[in-house]
């Protein structure tokens, strides 16, 4: 009886570290290549840079929208607690219906808003990480999400 205890213990304990290590690495702003990978690995382009002051950015794409997205909170230009999807759109040649829409869209919508920047208009989302992280598929979820928004903004334009 002991042998079969034994048998059971182990087959379970193997299929618990499978499980394990068939899931991904956290997606985290405090590692700036989860992001990327998680992104690579969704089949997503990863063009990852960094921005004026030195903190990692990583250009990708979704829905047909070019999104960029800005790590802040960051120390040392790593370890950083916040990313923020930024989409932009020129506004030069009709400012009146960039502001127009850019009052409406904050008025109606709950997870992104617009800002008005030059001559430009900016959708953004922000999230907030803290070192756990989160699942590269809700990860990826809100980027669609994000793309969706961006697809919706532009249809209103």
């Amino acid at each position: 009886m002991a042998g079969k205890a034994l048998a059971a213990t182990l087959w379970a304990s193997a299929l618990i570290a499978l499980a394990t290590s068939a899931q991904a690495a956290p997606v985290t702003s405090h590692e700036p290549t989860s992001v990327s990978a998680a992104l690579l690995e969704g089949g997503y382009k990863a063009k990852v840079s960094t921005n004026d002051e030195g903190d990692p950015k990583i250009d990708t794409a979704s829905g047909g929208n070019d999104i960029i997205l800005y790590f802040s909170g960051c120390t040392g230009n790593k370890s950083c607690d916040q990313i923020e999807f930024l989409s932009v759109w020129d506004c030069s040649d009709s400012m009146k219906k960039c502001a127009d829409l850019h009052v409406k869209w904050n008025q109606e919508e709950l997870f992104s808003k617009t800002i008005i920047v030059d001559k430009s208009i900016v959708l953004y989302r922000h999230l907030l990480f803290d070192k756990a992280g989160i699942s590269s598929d809700l990860f990826l979820r809100n980027l669609d999400l994000f793309s969706e928004d961006a697809t919706g903004l532009m249809a209103k334009f």
